[in-house]
């Protein structure tokens, strides 16, 4: 009982870290929890469709560029959002990738300065461990004036993905933007220390 009151309690708060509570609890043993999981992810699976096929009503209705652009806008980040909420999987977690880089790319034909659209298509080719084209979008991110304090974590996270560990230790050596991101305090003290860095990159060789 106290489980299950836990669970209704983790649906109103709604994060990406609930959702992978829900996931989680698909093979529990109790079968109340297992549906009772599985209805809560269903719901939001459902919400975030709901959502798009509004934005692709409204789409459908407008003919001026101008219009579309933000429609494919918003097209890409609720399609992100699926994949970030980790409501969907298997094929149809594929499907959601592909649109959003279906509507970041046709943004990015029509405002190539678009930063926030250049963001999530390094972070659907760092889903993809397509790193090097991951690096490339965060770098155009950053060129088109996106801030550092967002950006450079993802950009560490594609170099300790690729292993340059000394180039990560770089990264965040240099960074002062992130001074003020109390969630980031860990990270930066970690790597700012040279040991660290020769640490993991032994354990990972």
């Amino acid at each position: 009982m106290q489980r299950m009151q836990a669970l209704f309690k983790l649906q109103s708060l709604q994060s990406r870290q609930t959702t992978q509570t829900f996931r989680s609890l698909l093979t529990d043993s109790s079968e109340d929890l297992r549906l009772v999981a599985f209805g809560l992810l269903d719901k939001t699976e459902k919400a975030i469709f709901s959502r798009i096929h509004q934005e692709l009503t409204l789409l459908h209705r407008v003919v001026d560029e101008e219009h579309k652009l933000e429609h494919w806008r918003q097209l890409a980040y609720t399609y992100w959002e699926l994949v970030y909420q980790q409501a969907v999987v298997g094929d149809v977690l594929d499907f959601a990738l592909a649109q959003v880089r279906v509507y970041a790319t046709e943004v990015l034909f029509q405002e190539e300065q678009d930063g926030g659209m250049w963001t999530l298509l390094g972070q659907v080719n760092f889903h993809a461990k397509d790193y090097e084209v991951a690096r490339y979008c965060y770098s155009q991110a950053l060129t088109c004036g996106m801030p550092e304090s967002r950006i450079v974590p993802y950009m560490a996270e594609v170099l300790f993905a690729q292993r340059e560990y000394s180039s990560l230790q770089i990264v965040l050596s240099i960074q002062t933007s992130l001074m003020d991101v109390a969630a980031f305090q860990p990270v930066l003290e970690y790597w700012r220390n040279p040991k660290h860095s020769m640490e993991t990159s032994d354990v990972f060789v």
